[in-house]
């Protein structure tokens, strides 16, 4: 009889591209065995299916090409995970208390249990659905702050979980597009920030403090960690698409011709060589001589006033104290090289281009910006699943040794449907 693969699959709807991914986890890690991708063709915006067909058909694209790709293995698949992102999510922090029972009062595994599990918010809204809930930190009794409590001596210890939730009928759609093309069982909602952060950060980075802003076409995710713990976590509805569309309105140039300068690197090129000026067919066909400044401007003015928006929340937060490894920008606006001076300036620390730095397998070529995220989703289904099974088969004391296999400092504890992570 042979053995089944732990064969895990993927799903990432961008507002400009859907991307599949599936891989294999073993002994030797977790192998990419193959891929697919197909423009979203407007069936999403801003992050959000908006035309379920066209999505769905593009998305069937998709799975058949990463199918063909690994080899006719995506039926086999174990887990699957689906990226969600925009969806009205927002964030938490969510405190719960255990009192520590044992003689010698050492925080003991049940302890944390209890504390985590209180922490759960059974509050929210019905219309508000709980996609994940991470570890932030713990504090013995009341002053103490603590990544690992266990084993420590306290009476009291209080959990600090980060909460992450949507509008409940906005990100059922992620779900049931994913049944319409045959997945209903270990289905995984991954919010789009986590997944990025877990394909990217550095263990000194997750360990140091450090925000990452990953900005693709349609929408801007940040996530801050500290410690190994997720501290704030949130989605603008901005994307790169946004400066594209600022420079076509205000420059009177078709946004085709907007991206490509942007894509193709001509506007980094000619600002590189300190050109003063680029002739352009405007949207009359007429030929119009613009100073490249005009660009800049424009370009300067979208970028900081979104990631203001983001750096004022984080202020309120108080969490500007923490980071210590700087920023990360990752997505597809991480490829033009302006953002990364915009996000420097902004937030006034050092700042470095994330992409996926591990991973390895029959497909390659995923060490770019554009695939941090769908690579993040992989190593966050493995975890998932991971600790799943170990939970069913009933040995919650391997839990944490399965993920520290698996993922390092990602940890896990489990209160009824929700999970928290510590990263």
């Amino acid at each position: 009889m042979f053995e089944r693969r732990n064969i895990l699959t993927t799903v990432e709807l961008g507002t400009s591209r859907i991307r599949v991914l599936v891989g294999e986890s073993s002994g030797d890690g977790l192998q990419v065995l193959g891929r697919g991708e197909a423009s979203s063709g407007g069936s999403v915006i801003k992050g959000e299916i908006v035309d379920m067909d066209r999505a769905l058909e593009l998305l069937t694209e998709a799975l058949e090409m990463a199918d063909e790709n690994s080899g006719k293995m995506i039926n086999q698949s174990r887990a699957v995970g689906v990226v969600v992102t925009n969806s009205g999510i927002s964030s938490l922090q969510s405190v719960g208390s255990a009192v520590v029972r044992a003689q010698d009062y050492r925080v003991s595994e049940s302890d944390i249990t209890e504390a985590t599990r209180n922490a759960n918010v059974n509050h929210l809204p019905f219309e508000r659905l709980i996609i994940g809930s991470f570890d932030s930190y713990f504090l013995l009794d009341g002053h103490r702050k603590v990544s690992s409590p266990l084993g420590q001596s306290a009476h009291r210890l209080d959990a600090y979980v980060h909460v992450i939730h949507g509008e409940t009928n906005r990100i059922e759609n992620f779900s049931k597009i994913m049944q319409d093309v045959g997945f209903e069982d270990n289905v995984y909602l991954i919010f789009s920030g986590l997944a990025t952060t877990m394909g990217i950060l550095t263990e000194d980075e997750k360990r140091n403090g450090a925000i990452l802003l990953d900005m693709g076409a349609g929408t801007t995710e940040y996530v801050t960690v500290y410690n190994h713990g997720i501290m704030a976590s949130g989605v603008i509805p901005v994307g790169f698409d946004h400066v594209l569309n600022d420079l076509s309105v205000i420059l009177k140039l078709h946004i085709d011709t907007c991206r490509k300068l942007i894509t193709d690197g001509t506007l980094a090129a000619m600002s590189a060589r300190g050109q003063g000026f680029i002739e352009l067919k405007n949207l009359n066909s007429a030929t119009v001589k613009i100073p490249l400044v005009s660009f800049e401007k424009i370009i300067d003015e979208r970028l900081k006033e979104t990631f203001g928006v983001i750096k004022s929340n984080l202020q309120s937060q108080g969490l500007f104290t923490n980071i210590g490894s700087g920023g990360i920008l990752s997505g597809g606006a991480a490829l033009f090289p302006h953002t990364l001076d915009v996000y420097r300036d902004v937030f006034e620390c050092p700042v470095r281009v994330g992409k996926p730095f591990d991973a390895s397998g029959a497909i390659t070529q995923l060490e770019n910006p554009r695939y941090s995220t769908i690579w993040g989703a992989l190593k966050y289904c493995d975890v998932c699943m991971k600790s799943d099974e170990q939970r069913s088969g009933g040995f919650t004391d391997s839990i944490s040794s399965a993920l520290d296999t698996l993922a390092q400092n990602f940890q896990k504890t489990f209160a009824n449907v929700v999970k928290s992570l510590k990263i």
